[in-house]
């Protein structure tokens, strides 16, 4: 069960950990086509797989709240509500390729984000 009053870091630090490795050894790739996704794994694979498979990670992270949604507004508000810019440069660095219009990209770009701030890169 998670925490519906926002993230505790501390507790799930191992989870962030776990589910960025998971992350960086998939080199998980959202591709914005509103009728199929593909992730690097070497299969092409339904929006619907796509994105169940990348709420697997989000809930990996700890980003669900007690009703399984993503609580978007607790995350970037400890985020520090981070730039479209920087969420950017983040998804660069993280060698991730995403749409802006794409709910998967949005929810990616966000994982992505608590990972790297577990690894206190910014």
């Amino acid at each position: 069960m998670f925490c519906a009053e926002g993230l505790i870091w501390n507790s799930r630090e191992k989870q962030f950990l776990k589910a960025h490795a998971e992350c960086q050894s998939n080199r998980i790739t959202a591709i914005g086509d509103d009728t199929l996704k593909k992730l690097s794994l070497g299969h092409e694979i339904t929006s619907f797989e796509a994105s169940k498979h990348i709420l697997c990670l989000v809930e990996k992270a700890g980003l669900l709240d007690y009703n399984g949604e993503l609580n978007r507004k607790e995350a970037m508000m400890d985020l520090n509500i981070i730039t479209k810019f920087k969420m950017d440069e983040i998804v660069k660095e993280c060698n991730v390729r995403t749409y802006d219009d794409s709910e998967d990209a949005t929810i990616f770009k966000l994982f992505v984000c608590v990972c790297l701030k577990t690894h206190n890169i910014y």
